[in-house]
């Protein structure tokens, strides 16, 4: 997103404003996946680990900063591997706008042993067909394939207007489970707009300018295709949705052919529950945001997906506890606290006295400062044992 001077306005609560001149017939010029984040669980046979450090070694041995990677006779990917890794990954690799990181670690590990971003330019283009190349890929290698999951999807609609003239200024016509909002500007004039900064996300922007200020030629020329010919405006709505959020609709591992399929629920839900933009200002004070008649530009981001009759149902989990290694783990700390401060080991007494004054007071401390609500929070979620 273009964004320089950030600000968030309080939105005028008074007069309603009058609703954004649209024409009729929809705007929406194309819509669909941006990027897809998926963790993998591989088996990765030794060979192709072995294969990975050595020709990560030569790339460090050497002055380049990365080096073109390919095992076998394939033609399937070129891969370039970089001479450095990343946080978890000691392997990264790229081809275009997709990047692949690895690493040792085995199937079974809590961590994934990789990570696959497929940029915007490839979802927009058959991203089913390149991930099934990709798993072709990984079965040529003797790579197999324990878990798949989607980490984040971004889904978007793209709006031939100028961000300016969809009254987007105003939260006093937001409809939203977010807390915040936070506006874009550059030379005065509005570039984007994000509401939310958790789990969901929903960033609305100039995309012609975005592209622009990151001197794009090749994502230019890929959406105007899109488009169907170079636009003078589009306002791109898009919603960052996180496997945090992910996992309260599909508790269980998301592999991105389900992800495909629930795509149109998600986006009904995104756009009539989580937020909807209004044809005037909200009456809160009689608490009529879902009366409110949603605006026209907002109806046309609703219906860019084919909407099904049932939006995802959006199931929030409580964290469960584990009360017994909790408990093990209080203990552990005790008993080091105990002997940091000299106590003897085997003066049980002296230390159950020495852990009254510190931990007591710690837990007087933190119940003072959190207060009541706070504490039975805390009692509801820890009554679920594991």
């Amino acid at each position: 997103m273009a964004a320089s001077m950030p600000a968030n306005p309080a939105g005028n609560q008074g007069k309603p404003e009058p609703q954004a001149q649209i024409s009729c017939g929809s705007q929406i010029v194309t819509h669909g996946l941006d990027t897809v984040h998926l963790t993998f669980a591989l088996i990765l046979p030794d060979t192709v680990l072995n294969d990975l450090r050595a020709a990560k070694q030569a790339i460090q041995d050497g002055e380049s900063d990365s080096a073109l990677w390919k095992f076998g006779q394939t033609n399937l990917f070129s891969w370039s591997l970089s001479r450095t890794g990343i946080k978890l990954f000691p392997f990264f690799l790229s081809s275009g706008d997709l990047t692949l990181a690895l690493s040792g670690r085995k199937a079974d590990s809590r961590i994934p042993n990789a990570k696959l971003c497929i940029g915007s330019m490839s979802s927009n283009n058959n991203p089913g067909q390149l991930l099934d190349t990709i798993k072709k890929w990984f079965a040529l290698h003797g790579i197999q394939v324990k878990r798949e999951t989607v980490a984040r999807a971004d889904l978007f609609a793209d709006y031939a207007e100028e961000i300016g003239k969809l009254h987007l200024i105003s939260q006093a016509r937001m409809v939203t489970r977010a807390e915040k909002v936070a506006y874009y500007y550059s030379n005065r004039k509005l570039t984007g707009v994000q509401v939310g900064t958790s789990s969901i996300v929903l960033r609305m922007y100039d995309k012609i300018q975005e592209m622009a200020d990151k001197r794009a030629t090749a994502k230019q020329e890929f959406f105007a295709s899109l488009w169907g010919g170079q636009q003078t405006a589009i306002t791109r709505v898009e919603f960052q949705v996180r496997r945090d959020a992910l996992r309260e609709f599909w508790p269980e591992s998301l592999t991105f052919a389900e992800l495909v399929e629930g795509l149109p629920s998600l986006w009904r839900y995104l756009t009539e529950d989580w937020f909807r933009h209004t044809a005037r200002a909200v009456d809160r004070a009689n608490n009529n945001q879902s009366r409110e008649t949603t605006s026209e530009f907002w109806q046309q981001i609703q219906a860019a997906f084919d909407l099904p009759a049932e939006k995802a149902d959006r199931k929030k989990h409580l964290k469960v506890f584990n009360l017994q290694a909790l408990t093990e783990q209080a203990g552990g700390i005790m008993a080091t606290i105990a002997a940091g401060i000299g106590c003897q080991y085997d003066d049980l007494i002296s230390i159950m006295a020495a852990m009254q004054d510190f931990i007591g007071g710690q837990v007087q401390k933190i119940l003072a400062e959190k207060g009541e609500r706070d504490f039975y929070r805390r009692a509801a979620v820890c009554c679920v044992n594991v």
